[in-house]
């Protein structure tokens, strides 16, 4: 009997999110697996070159990181092509996955933790999602260690946050001018580049339509940061990528 698929991740990684999305637009029948952050190293170090989700296993084949499991979706599953073949297009597609990594996700993600780590409750809800009661109770006796690391690895001080808001704020302000009169970052159909920047994005956003469960934005410092960008026109974008083209596929915990 062959194996399904299986897609090694954090539910709430906007990353995770951005290889879920190709994924499902291609119509792939894959399994998702939920791992506990920290206690997640030893398993992929295990199978992949590095310690980072998302992990795609296929048989023999494993794939680390979202773009490239987006390069492998494209290359090996029918379905809708992400990335178009014109070369200015394909130039202009990689230099907004990089943007959007360096100036979107990683911010992104420190002002978040930066708050939701005082939240037991709401990590918890982020990353147990479909654990059994042994990874839970792990979860609970590791937490206060792993508080620790993960602000050491994503949050080195509180300047580094204020720059982030800042790097973060400029980039919304070009994303509003790139998506002015236009539904597609490139192009006149989705990409990649659609896909990678609503998944980074989706964290702030928060959209229905999103496959894994946030738990509520609680944190006033949290909720005036989304309320800034709530009626801006790319958080109003992301919006209605998902509600058009985010389709749950067939991958379960």
């Amino acid at each position: 009997m062959t194996r399904a698929m299986k897609l090694l991740e954090f539910p709430h990684s906007h990353y995770c999110e951005a290889a879920r999305w190709a994924l499902d637009i291609k119509g792939v029948d894959y399994e998702r697996e939920a791992l506990l952050p920290g206690l997640h190293m030893p398993k992929v170090k295990r199978i992949a070159p590095k310690t980072c989700v998302p992990v795609l296993i296929n048989g023999e084949t494993v794939i680390q990181g979202s773009r490239e499991i987006i390069d492998y979706s494209d290359a090996n599953f029918s379905g809708p092509k992400l990335m178009p073949e014109d070369e200015g297009d394909i130039a202009r597609i990689k230099e907004i996955e990089e943007m959007a990594d360096k100036n979107i996700g990683i911010p992104l993600r420190a002002i978040i933790y930066n708050r939701l780590l005082d939240d037991r409750p709401a990590v918890q809800q982020c990353f147990m999602q479909n654990s059994n009661a042994v990874e839970t109770v792990m979860f609970r006796a590791s937490y206060p260690i792993l508080k620790r690391v993960i602000r050491k690895m994503y949050i080195p001080s509180q300047d580094y946050i204020v720059k982030a808001k800042e790097k973060f704020d400029v980039e919304i302000t070009k994303l509003n001018t790139m998506l002015a009169g236009r539904e597609f970052l490139v192009g006149d159909s989705l990409s990649r580049a659609d896909i990678m920047v609503a998944s980074l994005l989706s964290v702030g956003v928060l959209p229905d339509e999103h496959t894994s469960d946030w738990p509520e934005v609680t944190h006033p410092e949290l909720i005036a940061f989304r309320a800034q960008y709530m009626d801006r026109p790319t958080f109003a974008w992301v919006r209605h990528m998902y509600a058009r083209y985010r389709r749950r596929g067939s991958g379960a915990m």
